[in-house]
Formats: C-alpha cells, structure tokens, sequence
C-alpha cells in the first residue's frame, strides 16, 4: 500500500476502516488491514469501533477479517455500553455470535446501561437462534434481572414464543 494515512478522521472520528466495515466492502477492508499503520480498535465519537460496526449489519467475512487480527479488541464497548456481542445479538446475526462465542473472548455477560446482557437483549427482540446459543455457553449467567424483569419476562411482554419456550427448557421463569 502506498505511504497514505490510513487512519485519517472526519469529524466524527470516523475512519475508512470504520466506514469500509459499516458498508460490507471486504476489498478495501483487507487493504487497510495490510498497512502495519492501522488503528484496528479507533473508537468514533459515540465509541463503536469497526468491529462494531461490521457485527451490527451482519457483515460476517469483516467480522472473520478482523477476529484474525491478534490485537482486535472484542469487549470495546459504546455510549451505551454495549459491545460487538450485543450489536449482533440485538440484530439477530446468529453466524456472528457464534463467531464471537467460539473465541471465548467475548465477556457473554456484560452488563450496557439499561442494565440488559445481550441474553435479555436477544430475547427482547426474539432471536430465538440467538437466544438458544447464548443458552448453551457454560459461562453465562442466565438468572440475571434488569431491576424487577428476567429475560423471560421480557419475552412474555413481548410474546416471543420460541423464545419462551427455550427459556423453560433451561429452567429459566419468572420469580
């Protein structure tokens, strides 16, 4: 690559890498990932990283690019809180939160400011195939309230059934 920086913001700190992962462009992705220059983990003014970016609109083969990069870090999280586990569980990107599960890297039960993990998150917005493979990982604390509501309440609320129905199957109710 050409002696270009790499890493040049606008305004909002955004950088190419962050737009070229928010938009799925695997080429130039891979290009700037070739320059030893590159600030793989910069945080844009409201602090999501490309990461990010690329977990939140489902743009797997970027989320492999990056995973493969030994400095990436995985639990960066935004104003609210939240991290790249929480942008593809709330978006119901199943490939991908398999994806960050597997590195066991992935901090399964963060906390954002709403007091939602990305379990709660999930069955708020009824990714049941979500839902299921947070269910399955040893670590996760299923029993975990925000305030006065389960996930399981969240999704009684929200009448998401097959996500009610694998909630019972772990034995997790309303108390």
């Amino acid at each position: 690559m050409p002696d270009v920086n790499v890493n040049v913001v606008e305004n909002t700190r955004t950088t190419p890498l962050f737009i070229a992962c928010s938009y799925g462009h695997v080429g130039v992705v891979k290009a700037l990932l070739g320059s030893k220059k590159i600030f793989i983990n910069k945080q844009r003014i409201t602090k999501e990283t490309p990461l990010f970016v690329a977990c939140e609109n489902g743009h797997i083969d970027i989320v492999k690019l990056l995973l493969r990069k030994p400095n990436i870090h995985i639990d960066l999280s935004n104003d609210d809180g939240e991290t790249p586990l929480f942008a593809a569980c709330k978006n119901g990107h199943t490939d991908i939160v398999e994806l960050l599960l597997k590195t066991r890297r992935a901090f399964v039960n963060i906390v954002n400011f709403k007091r939602e993990t990305p379990l709660f998150i999930a069955c708020k917005n009824g990714h049941a195939a979500v839902v299921k493979l947070l269910l399955s990982c040893p670590k996760l604390l299923k029993n975990f309230r925000n305030g006065k509501k389960s996930p399981y309440d969240i999704a009684v609320k929200k009448r998401h059934y097959d996500v009610i129905r694998l909630l019972e199957e772990h034995c997790i109710f309303s108390s």
